[in-house]
């Protein structure tokens, strides 16, 4: 099981990191075929990034409420929960900062 797990970790891994080389190797000869500036390169990426950013967020939707039941009588409903909100409030700090950032611009 421990192998399995071990395998699926390090094929996620790999194809998180290969679309951005590939891209980042493809992307001179790409803009100058077209005529395109350079600088597309960045909202390319950015907008592929939003995308696999929704796609993770849809399955987390999906599949949290099946582990919610289990992860709680596994870890115990309170402490499960304390667990949640932290990393709620974690992730909304994250976003706002964000926010934050961008509005400087």
């Amino acid at each position: 099981m421990a192998t399995l797990l071990l395998v699926v970790i390090y094929i996620a891994f790999i194809g998180l990191g290969i679309p951005d080389s590939l891209f980042g190797t493809a992307w001179p000869a790409i803009y100058t075929e077209y005529g395109l500036p350079i600088s597309l390169g960045g909202v390319i990426t950015t907008i592929a990034s939003i995308g696999a950013q929704m796609a993770v967020a849809n399955i987390a939707v999906l599949t949290s409420p099946l582990l919610f039941g289990f992860l709680g009588q596994v870890f115990g409903m309170t402490l499960f929960g304390y667990y949640l909100l932290f990393f709620y409030g974690f992730l909304l700090v994250g976003v706002i900062l964000n926010v934050r950032q961008f509005r400087k611009r």
